[in-house]
């Protein structure tokens, strides 16, 4: 049987992916409407060289995903070891 909070939580996630649905459905482009930008797909005319990447801009990218996924996952075994596990015992 699932408890009130996951039901809770559930209704929330399913909630909010219905809200964003429903709003990128009502500012999307439709028909022959164009978003107008500039062309990717034109290569560049002029050439400029990119400047060398230190290994701190490399390495901030990997370090923001572990770290939220270390802080993630650090927040469900909290939660789970604080959970009162029920026994069958008489």
């Amino acid at each position: 049987m699932m408890s009130k909070s996951r039901k809770l939580c559930i209704s929330l996630i399913v909630s909010v992916l219905i809200t964003i649905m429903l709003v990128v459905s009502m500012f999307g482009c439709a028909g022959d409407q164009l978003l107008m930008s500039h062309n990717n797909a034109e290569p560049p005319t002029e050439y400029t060289p990119s400047e060398p990447k230190t290994i701190f801009d490399l390495l901030t990218p990997w370090l923001v995903w572990i770290g939220l996924l270390a802080s993630g996952l650090i927040f469900f075994w909290r939660m789970e070891k604080r959970r009162v596990v029920e026994t069958n015992d008489s």
